[in-house]
């Protein structure tokens, strides 16, 4: 019944988590696409992103190759995806139980 409630409220979270998603993927292409084997295509740059964003990726790496770029991409990257978007995507969970539980 919650999965339900939220259905809409899910869909257009995708809708707005995909462009920002793919907006990281483009960016870590241009940075480390030539240096960088993980970010050398887009499909490698979209995984290397998801497992980014649980925490397994080659951060030294990144370090290596443009010390000024990986750490503003990092700080901007964990602030945008894992503080914003995990805590909206978890209030949308949070508000349908709220709605079922009423």
């Amino acid at each position: 019944m919650t999965i339900e409630n939220a259905a809409m409220n899910v869909i257009i979270y995708i809708i707005i988590l995909v462009p920002i998603f793919i907006g990281f993927t483009m960016v870590s292409m241009t940075i480390w696409g030539m240096a960088h084997r993980d970010f050398s295509n887009f499909s490698r740059a979209l995984l290397s992103n998801l497992y980014f964003a649980i925490g397994n990726s080659d951060i030294e790496g990144m370090l290596r190759v443009n010390r000024l770029w990986g750490m503003a991409y990092i700080l901007v990257y964990f602030f945008c995806m894992i503080f914003f978007l995990l805590s909206v995507f978890m209030g949308l969970y949070m508000d349908s139980y709220r709605i079922v539980m009423l």
